[in-house]
């Protein structure tokens, strides 16, 4: 019910053999602000944890993938802290918004022991919608889509690149190349990796996304 009021997507069903991949909480680039890869480089988790957050439920969207399996995005997650837990509700708001997630609270609806907890709800700005038609001639959609035929005599370094991007929650769903990759991604989340440490993964990100590109402005892309 809560679910259905506030659109929050389908419950997490780890068993839906039809995903064929799913993201956890990531960044929400339509509405994050700069140096959003501050809060999750601080943690040694590769996607987001809202603090404080108990008896969670987490909901996603679908995105359609041309062999008929889907993706899925985490949109939502609902937390039932006990009421007497130490939150410190300004700093958990001022989190999601770097993230460019809103949270908001609704203690009328908990129902893991209601009358001691209280329901917080973290959930993208984002529309689904939006979203969806971002996906649709994705970089990150090409690579889970042909992630078998790129990893085909790739080496150890190409398919480290190529599996960092198939599972990372936080790539922009809506960019253009290699420069605005590096502006709004490499700069923020995976700078040391790739830049300075083994500046080339920087070069295979590159290249891949040179072909994605190529196959975009072919005429039978997505025939």
């Amino acid at each position: 019910m809560f679910a259905g009021t506030f659109e929050l997507g389908r419950l997490e069903d780890r068993g839906d053999k039809a995903v064929k991949v799913r993201w956890k909480a990531g960044i929400d680039h339509g509405a994050c602000l700069p140096n959003w890869g501050a809060v999750v480089n601080a943690t040694s988790r590769s996607w987001v944890e809202f603090p404080g957050t108990d008896h969670e439920r987490r909901f996603y969207q679908d995105l359609p993938l041309k062999n008929g399996k889907i993706a899925q995005y985490q949109s939502a997650v609902i937390s039932m802290p006990y009421k007497d837990a130490p939150l410190r509700m300004d700093e958990i708001a001022v989190m999601a918004g770097r993230i460019g997630w809103t949270c908001s609270a609704h203690p009328e609806w908990s129902w893991h022991a209601p009358e001691e907890t209280t329901l917080l709800l973290f959930k993208r700005s984002t529309p689904p919608s939006l979203t969806h038609q971002a996906w649709q001639r994705s970089f990150k959609r090409w690579i889970v889509e042909n992630r078998a035929k790129l990893l085909k005599s790739a080496g150890v370094t190409r398919r480290k690149v190529i599996e960092d991007i198939a599972a990372c929650q936080h790539l922009p769903l809506d960019l253009v190349g290699f420069e605005d990759c590096h502006e709004r991604y490499i700069k923020e989340f995976v700078f040391a990796l790739y830049e300075e440490e083994r500046p080339g993964m920087a070069l295979i990100f590159r290249r891949l996304m040179e072909q994605w590109v190529q196959e975009l402005e072919s005429p039978s892309y997505g025939a």
